[in-house]
């Protein structure tokens, strides 16, 4: 059995992110499982040094008793682009995907004008029967079930298709998430129902917990340089604080 742990280095890791570590290597340790770390690193233009060694750090300092097993254990996505652009061939082949030429700005006006929710995993079909070229530039590739991203314009993956390609080839059993990725769930379930080699991305048991929250009751983010890990391990803040907040929660499967 297998899990892992799936930071992105787009800014320093805050409580939360620590609190999700804590609880995935609780869970490695009740199933007696493996435990992985992957680096979604896929958004080179947000990729700072400092964040790589922040979570190498906050690594270290949770777990000291065992980061040895990371050096052998450890994968990065943007090493990993051959395994993504091989499923795009795939998904092409299959005639899984269309194109899509709508900006962000355009999906939200017409979201408002057919009264949809403003959610980044809503899309309103605009481009959906146009029978527009995979191969126009500036162009993003949506699956035709549930008209879900899975080529950015610069040709990238997106982050839906790369996290149920990794999940599948290395042999992830149990994934432990927050609660603010149940929509990406869900959103990963109709991707791999609907092509045949993500299949089995279906038989991963996948549990959720609550987030940690800040004073007013919203979600951290890692813009918020003074809420982040390291400046409260400055102030004093403990590991076994941490593993305390863990233990409070509970989960959701």
């Amino acid at each position: 059995m297998r899990t892992r742990l799936a930071p992105t280095p787009s800014g320093y890791l805050h409580l939360g992110n620590a609190v999700n570590f804590v609880l995935t290597q609780q869970l490695a340790q009740r199933l007696g499982a493996e435990l992985w770390l992957r680096i979604d690193d896929l958004d080179q233009a947000r990729l700072r040094p400092e964040y790589l060694e922040d979570i190498d750090q906050t690594i270290q300092w949770l777990f000291p008793e065992s980061t040895e097993q990371w050096t052998t254990r450890t994968v990065r996505q943007s090493e990993r682009l051959g395994h993504y652009q091989e499923a795009l061939a795939g998904m092409r082949a299959a005639n899984l995907v269309f194109a899509c030429t709508c900006s962000r700005r355009q999906v939200r006006e017409a979201q408002a004008a057919a009264n949809m929710p403003a959610d980044v995993n809503t899309y309103p079909g605009t481009c959906r029967n146009l029978g527009l070229s995979l191969d126009a530039p500036d162009t993003v590739w949506r699956s035709i079930h549930g008209d879900i991203v899975v080529r950015q314009r610069n040709g990238s993956p997106s982050y839906q298709l790369a996290s149920v390609v990794d999940d599948i080839l290395l042999g992830m059993t149990h994934i432990m998430r927050g609660e603010d990725l149940l929509g990406s769930t869900e959103v990963q379930r109709v991707l791999a129902k609907a092509y045949a080699p993500l299949n089995s991305f279906l038989e991963i048991e996948v549990t959720h917990h609550p987030l940690i929250t800040d004073a007013e009751g919203g979600k951290l983010s890692k813009s918020d340089g003074a809420a982040s890990l390291r400046a409260l391990r400055a102030n004093g803040l403990t590991r076994h604080e941490v593993f305390a907040k863990a233990d409070a929660l509970k989960l959701r499967h």
